[in-house]
């Protein structure tokens, strides 16, 4: 009972016991329920997106979900708070080139600089999936991409560099 009470445990912790007794049922947790199971198809989803290269996506709190099932994660930028109002603020500058949020997270730095971003109202990004749904707002996640019509990728050196 401790576990199934929100104040009591991270609801990481309470959607493990609640899968774990869902399956000793015998039935399937719902996707929708689960930031893991959320999270694996945001990763899978991801990694077919053509232009994603490394460090091109820049996440908060869905970390939580979609890392653990990166097939490449190289790809995914999880900032310290510090660093991600510069990287939102002048994405093109950083290679960013999609923003993966989670619904409860709210991403202080996004509310705070893009306030309507998670209701599509945001003249930084577009929404372009969504895993979960509103009803479960600590598994509900959405993928946005920026409105940039060539932005750049992070620097490379040289070929000569280092030698």
């Amino acid at each position: 009972h401790v576990i199934n009470a929100d104040q009591y445990a991270p609801f990481d912790q309470k959607d493990s016991f609640e899968s774990l007794a869902l399956g000793i049922e015998g039935d399937s947790f719902p996707t929708d329920k689960s930031i893991m199971l959320s999270g694996l198809e945001a990763a899978e989803y991801i990694d077919t997106l053509p232009d994603v290269e490394p460090g091109t996506v820049l996440m908060d709190q869905a970390s939580l979900g979609v890392y653990p099932w990166a097939v490449r994660p190289d790809v995914y930028v999880v900032p310290s708070d510090r660093d991600f109002e510069p990287a939102l603020s002048a994405p093109d500058d950083f290679g960013i080139r999609y923003v993966l949020l989670l619904e409860s997270a709210g991403a202080d730095q996004v509310s705070a600089q893009y306030p309507d971003m998670w209701n599509g109202g945001s003249p930084l990004a577009r929404e372009v999936a969504e895993w979960g749904s509103e009803s479960e707002p600590k598994m509900h996640m959405r993928l946005f991409e920026v409105i940039d019509p060539d932005p750049r990728n992070r620097a490379t050196p040289d070929p000569e560099f280092g030698r």
